[in-house]
């Protein structure tokens, strides 16, 4: 089980416009229907998004890889039908030879739970995130739509990917 951090390329809010936080959750629920990972708890916040997985490598990429390049390709897609799609994807210009666009940064930081408790701390740091003074993105947790707070609050969730984390520790 890990904690996975992933931020958009320089920190710009992409996520803010929930069409792009879509994009992401069906990712993981691609991940999950194709047994590439297990969603034990995520936020996905306007500019970058945490996630505590359990991943497995069944495929040609690892699971962090494959949801950076499929949203990533979903993202440009999204973008390239809006009006002013050059001045929108200008921002996310790649460098690399082997790419237009850059979205995520790179290196996205992961660490593995070792324990329950370091597990409890990282769900509610996440799920307060919303909740933060600089983002001020809902009152309670379980008010944040993009978030697995409810989930763990109220017992209710809309993301069939979501698997309690008590059955994996």
């Amino acid at each position: 089980m890990q904690f996975h951090t992933a931020t958009i390329n320089t920190w710009k809010h992409l996520l803010q416009d929930d069409s792009f936080k879509d994009i992401i959750i069906s990712s993981l629920n691609w991940l999950y229907d194709n047994n590439r990972a297990i969603i034990h708890g995520f936020v996905i916040m306007p500019n970058h998004i945490h996630l505590i997985w359990t991943t497995f490598e069944t495929g040609k990429q690892h699971p962090a890889q494959a949801l950076a390049s499929h949203t990533a390709h979903e993202f440009k897609k999204r973008i390239t039908g809006c009006p002013e799609s050059g001045k929108l994807l200008k921002p996310y210009n790649s460098t690399q030879a082997d790419r237009d666009y850059h979205f995520w940064e790179r290196r996205p930081k992961s660490v593995d739970i070792k324990d329950r408790n370091m597990a409890v701390q990282t769900l509610e740091y996440i799920h307060n995130n919303p909740l933060q003074e600089h983002w001020n993105l809902a009152e309670y947790q379980e008010d944040y739509k993009y978030s697995s707070a409810s989930y763990y609050i109220n017992g209710e969730s809309e993301f069939k990917f979501l698997k309690h984390i008590s059955d994996f520790l």
